[in-house]
């Protein structure tokens, strides 16, 4: 009962101040960052592009623990957004969810492909660069040697999981410009959610040797959260709730959260109608139609990516 009353006031705490939610008095408020530095200048994609200067495949996925860790502002503020990340550390810090250990094992087992194509003149300074997105195939189909530096992958055509982000590099720093659609995969153990993004953007070092320090962000439509993480994070924590050296702890937090019906699992209606996953649908923070009204919630992921070849679809 006394995890129930503390996960209720800090979700409490939350909607009150929706996307101010991180003041000195929140629980989860993650130590002081560096201020945001501003949004770069909005370029277009230039009419002639400059040639590739570095393929690479996204080789680490690092998920967010908190509302500010590997955010970008997206709204132009000034704050960094992240309101995914404040649930995944709700659910860490609450309910013992730990969802990386997932991810990092499905990545190096080859379930989600994603490549970057970087063009540019120089990877040290390009007024002018472009960087495109996609997801790729494995052409051995062995998925040990996908990390590599030399493996070859082929883009898919497709049209909904592909982005093009124009940017500028500075100093060996690309910052993407003009925020458009794009998209992320997240490979967890019973399924891939792909979700889409809206005003999508990168920013990375980049050098031969692939990108670091890299960070993905955007904003995920509340419609997409529903309709397509919603039963991805489902069937996951069901697995999870499932594991028979699960702690005692955890699993009464799961049975007193999650699991309504006391049946031992988790299905996905129970999730979308759990305190924690309200809350984030409850808090979206970005409008992506610009009519006002926030219609869309916050997300970024830290990344690296090692050098590849990339042949076309």
């Amino acid at each position: 009962m006394a995890r129930r009353a503390n996960l209720g006031l800090v979700l409490i705490s939350c909607l009150m101040v929706v996307v101010g939610c991180g003041g000195e008095d929140d629980p989860l408020a993650p130590p002081p960052v560096d201020p945001v530095d501003p949004a770069p200048p909005t370029l277009a994609i230039p009419q002639i592009l400059p040639p590739s200067a570095l393929q690479s495949v996204m080789s680490q996925i690092i998920l967010p623990t908190n509302g500010t860790e590997h955010s970008l502002d997206l709204d132009g503020d000034g704050v960094v957004d992240n309101q995914v990340g404040r649930l995944l550390g709700l659910l860490k810090s609450e309910l013992e969810i730990d969802l990386q250990p997932t991810l990092d094992a499905q990545l190096q087992a080859g379930k989600a492909i994603v490549l970057f194509d970087l063009l540019a003149s120089s990877l040290w300074s390009e007024e002018q660069a472009v960087i495109h997105a996609s997801l790729g195939r494995d052409l051995d189909d062995d998925a040990t040697n996908n990390f590599s530096g030399v493996e070859p992958f082929q883009a898919l055509a497709d049209v909904l999981h592909t982005s093009t982000l124009p940017g500028a590099i500075s100093a060996g720093k690309l910052a993407t410009t003009n925020p458009a659609a794009g998209f992320v995969a997240l490979p967890f153990l019973s399924k891939t959610a792909i979700l889409p993004l809206r005003k999508t953007r990168i920013q990375a070092t980049v050098a031969a040797d692939g990108m670091q320090q890299a960070v993905l962000a955007g904003a995920i439509p509340v419609a997409e959260v529903i309709s397509l993480l919603a039963p991805v994070l489902a069937a996951e924590l069901d697995r999870l709730y499932r594991l028979p050296d699960l702690s005692p702890v955890a699993r009464q937090a799961f049975k007193t959260w999650l699991d309504a019906d006391g049946d031992g699992t988790i299905a996905e209606q129970e999730l979308t109608s759990s305190d924690a996953f309200g809350f984030l649908l409850h808090t979206a923070d970005i409008d992506t139609d610009d009519d006002g009204t926030p219609d869309a919630v916050s997300f970024g992921i830290a990344f690296r990516s090692v050098p590849c070849s990339i042949q076309a679809p």
